[in-house]
C-alpha cells in the first residue's frame, strides 16, 4: 500500500490508526502478532551506543509479520518528543532477502505538534532501505525539510534508533 494511501485512511479516520492496525494495512495478506520486549540494561544501553542517539524506553512493542510462516518483517514503535508534543512512528524493519535489516517504511501514527512542521510523506519515504550507519543523518543520507528541523531530527534519531534496537535484539547469540 502506498505510503500517502495510509496516511490517507488514518487521516479520515475517527481516531488514529493503532499499530496493528497500521500493519494490516501495510501487509494486507499477512499475520501480525504483537509481541511485549523487556529491554535489559545493557541491551537499552548497547542501543544507545550503537545508535548513538538517546537510550529506548525499557518495554517496547514488536509488530512481527508473518507470510506462508516466513517472518517477513517487524514494526517497531518509537514515541519521543519533537519540540514539546508528542510523535509516534511506526518502523518496519525487512527480516528477509537482499533488504534484510533495512528500513522498509516508516509511518507517522500520531503528530501533536502543529501541522506545517510535519514533513510531507515523500520526506518518510526516503528512509526506505536505508540501514544503520555513520551517514543515516540529516544532511547527508536524510535530506533536509525547511520548517521541518526538528521533525526530521527526531525522526532521523527515531529511525536510527529502530534499527540499533533490530540488530541487538536479532543479533545470534555467540
Amino acid at each position: 500500500m502506498a505510503a500517502s494511501l495510509l496516511l490517507a485512511v488514518a487521516a479520515t479516520a475517527q481516531s488514529r490508526l493503532n499499530p496493528k492496525e497500521a500493519m494490516t494495512l501495510c501487509f494486507p495478506d499477512s499475520v501480525i502478532t504483537v509481541h511485549p520486549v523487556l529491554l535489559e540494561p545493557k541491551q537499552r544501553e548497547d542501543i544507545g551506543k550503537a545508535s548513538n542517539e538517546k537510550a529506548p524506553r525499557k518495554l517496547l512493542h514488536t509488530y512481527k509479520v508473518h507470510k506462508d510462516q516466513d517472518l517477513v518483517a517487524i514494526g517497531y514503535i518509537d514515541s519521543h518528543i519533537v519540540r514539546t508534543k508528542k510523535q509516534i512512528l511506526l518502523v518496519i524493519i525487512d527480516t528477509k532477502g537482499k533488504n534484510a535489516g533495512k528500513v522498509r517504511r516508516v509511518e507517522v501514527l500520531a503528530f501533536a505538534e502543529p501541522r506545517q512542521y510535519r514533513p510531507a510523506g515523500r520526506f518518510y519515504a526516503q528512509f526506505a532501505g536505508l540501514q544503520l550507519t555513520r551517514n543515516l543523518r540529516e544532511g547527508r543520507e536524510i535530506k533536509r525539510v525547511a520548517g521541518a528541523t526538528m521533525t526530521t531530527r527526531a525522526t532521523t534519531a527515531a529511525v536510527r534508533r529502530v534499527l540499533a534496537t533490530h540488530q541487538i535484539l536479532t543479533k545470534r547469540p555467540e
